[in-house]
This record gives C-alpha cells, structure tokens and sequence, in this order.
C-alpha cells in the first residue's frame, strides 16, 4: 500500500492512500498520532473529572485527564505527568485498566487506561492552550452524568464504565 504525506503538524500527520485488501481496491486517508493515556483518578467514591475547552468542538467538556505519551516515555510514567500537570495531584498508585483504539477507521493512535488512587497535592502546570477547571464528583453522579448526556467524550464514557463493572 501507497502512503503520501498530506499534512504534517504538532500532533498529527496525515495520509492518502491506495490499496489492494483481499483482492479489493481501496482509498483510505491514515491520522498518525501518539499514544495516549487516560487517567481514572478515584478519591474514596468520587471521581476527579476536568472542565475542559476544546476548541475542535468549540465547547467545554468533562474528561478525565489524558495525554499524549512522548517518545521514549513509560505509559505509567505519562500518567503521572499528565495528573500532575493538569491536576496538581501526584498519583502513589496506578494500576492499568485496559486499552483501545478510539478511532480504529483513521487513526492508528492506542490509548492506554490507568486507575490512580492515593494522591499527593502538588503544583499544577497546564500547557499554554490548556484551560481545565477541576470537579470532584461522586462516582454514582457521574454515571448520572453520562446517562444525562453531560458526560460526551468517549474515553471518559468507557473508563468509568468499565471502572463500575470490572473493580
């Protein structure tokens, strides 16, 4: 298969391409992006969700925290980061949950799921287009949230659904 680089930016590349699958001839565009980690953050029974803008959407949404995992970096060790960075509290514990393609149809981006329980406080540094306002909720409240359709973003939607069924 034929790949030619369309665009090139800061998180993303994208590609055209053309192919035979199962002696079938197929167009298809590539989103090549980092890894990412979702972080579950659990306080006795509440969540830690961010407020967060996105401007794609042009709107704010609640998501837990999550990031791009760097090059050469440990996926627990991005967790950490990402927490620190956007919370201002340091996990002592992470256990890995699960992982999945978000978008499996373009992108070939895996986001990795951690549980993060016992914390320290510490300074928060979000990046320069970051503006997250932090909400602790019950766990019962947010599954509320989603049932309302408060909650929309998909890997906030599956990690604490899968946090309410599997721990």
């Amino acid at each position: 298969m034929a790949l030619k680089l369309r665009y090139k930016g800061n998180v993303i590349k994208v590609y055209t391409g053309k192919g035979e699958i199962e002696k079938k001839e197929i167009d298809y565009e590539r989103v090549v992006e980092a890894n990412t980690i979702v972080v579950l953050p659990i306080f006795n029974d509440y969540i830690l969700l961010e407020k967060q803008f996105r401007p794609a959407i042009m709107k704010y949404i609640y998501e837990l925290p999550a990031g791009h995992i760097r090059k050469g970096e440990k996926h627990i060790d991005a967790a950490r980061r990402e927490m620190k960075e956007e919370t201002g509290y340091m996990p002592k514990r992470l256990k890995f949950m699960f992982k999945a393609y978000p978008e499996p149809g373009i992108s070939t981006s895996m986001q990795y799921f951690y549980l993060a329980t016992e914390f320290e406080k510490r300074t928060r540094h979000l990046d320069k287009d970051e503006i997250i306002k932090i909400k602790k909720v019950r766990l019962e409240d947010a599954l509320k949230m989603i049932e309302k359709k408060k909650i929309i973003d998909l890997k906030t939607i599956a990690a604490i659904l899968f946090y309410k069924k599997y721990f």
